[in-house]
């Protein structure tokens, strides 16, 4: 866009600002973010400023703006997507109801390579700074979709600095209980053919920490894509994000992938389940938290009992502890007891007919494997017992 009519745009924009301000139609608050959108790099940047340069009530702008997409949206003449419109109302407001998040946006220090080269481990993280920051969501969803070209500490930023700035900010937005936020998240996966890998795969996961039962669908469209795509891997990666959405609906899809043949997806499956069943998040319904603590107890032990594969079973022992009920631990006390271990020995060695190989179950027979997992869940049992 040429100077010339970068400056024909924001004139534009401050003239919508300064009518609205005196009474105009209902409309123009659609027309400013239609605007606004449509600009890239410094010409949004001076265009967002002329907006909020005109207005003396940020908060009543972006309420205007909302209503205005309201009423277009109903009359089916919206041309962007109404979360995209809600998160740039909102985070017009906040340049002026919170200018310090603003501000340290554009000075996050774990980014700051004379900053964090001093670090034990000198490793770039803008996580810590940002979970702080949670509650301006929409700022940090307009830095990810306008701010990467103009941010002033990005101009000598490393791929590697740019990249884990972009993955951080999809995991704290994922975390913000920000009601954009799913089909933000969405957007970007949708996007996977223009991001990094790890930016996609940090959106699965984030879209898996919203907690949200809008998100369900969204992964569900990732496992199946990445089915037809063979890639387990990622289908790995959502079917753990599963374990985030603690609605009933869940529960059957991430059942069905704890009897996944592909070790690597079982133990994701694992993983979700421990997360799902997990009883800080079911106050909402207590009697389904239990009901499911209890099933995938006694599913855990049924594939504790059954698989030597060390990573199945360091996930199923990682997870008994946050799911310990006196049902489970009957359960693999029983099972424990009725499991006798008998070493099974490989064939002969090609270089001695008389030396055995090494069992298979490493990590100890079924009857130890449940007695170790018993012992988690007889401690975690007694300190919640504890005074």
């Amino acid at each position: 866009m040429s100077k010339i009519v970068m400056c024909k745009v924001v004139a534009s924009l401050v003239m919508v600002v300064v009518v609205s301000v005196a009474g105009a139609d209902s409309r123009s608050p659609q027309a400013m973010i239609e605007a606004l959108l449509i600009l890239e790099g410094q010409a949004y940047l001076d265009a967002r400023d002329a907006l909020l340069a005109g207005e003396t009530e940020p908060g009543r702008l972006a309420q205007q703006i909302r209503e205005a997409w309201a009423e277009t949206q109903a009359g089916g003449a919206a041309s962007q997507p109404d979360w995209l419109v809600l998160a740039f109302a909102d985070a017009l407001a906040m340049h002026a109801t919170h200018p310090q998040e603003a501000h340290r946006l554009l000075n996050l220090e774990g980014l700051d390579p004379e900053i964090y080269g001093r670090r034990r481990g000198a490793v770039p993280s803008a996580l810590t700074e940002l979970q702080q920051m949670r509650h301006v969501a929409p700022l940090m969803i307009e830095l990810y979709l306008k701010g990467l070209g103009w941010y002033t500490w990005l101009d000598d930023a490393t791929q590697t600095e740019r990249e884990i700035l972009q993955a951080d900010l999809l995991t704290v937005i994922g975390r913000s209980g920000y009601e954009a936020s799913v089909p933000f998240l969405a957007a970007v996966i949708e996007d996977r053919g223009n991001i990094p890998d790890d930016i996609f795969t940090a959106a699965i996961r984030a879209l898996g920490s919203t907690d949200d039962p809008e998100a369900l669908p969204v992964l569900l469209e990732v496992l199946d894509a990445a089915h037809q795509d063979g890639d387990m891997a990622v289908y790995a990666l959502a079917v753990e994000a599963l374990g985030g959405i603690h609605d009933v609906k869940t529960w059957p899809y991430l059942r069905a992938e704890l009897q996944h043949a592909d070790p690597q997806v079982q133990a994701a499956a694992i993983r979700g389940a421990r997360a799902y069943g997990s009883r800080w998040h079911w106050d909402h319904d207590p009697a389904w938290g239990a009901a499911v603590r209890r099933e995938i107890g006694l599913r855990l032990v049924n594939i504790l009992a059954e698989t030597d594969h060390p990573h199945i079973i360091s996930a199923v022992l990682a997870a008994v502890g946050s799911l310990a009920t006196t049902g489970l631990r009957d359960s693999l006390q029983n099972e424990a007891e009725s499991t006798t271990d008998r070493p099974r020995w490989g064939g002969a060695s090609s270089e001695s007919g008389s030396r055995l190989a090494a069992p298979s179950n490493a990590l100890g027979g079924a009857a130890e494997r449940l007695n170790q997992a018993l012992s988690l869940v007889n401690r975690s049992l007694s300190r919640r017992q504890s005074p």
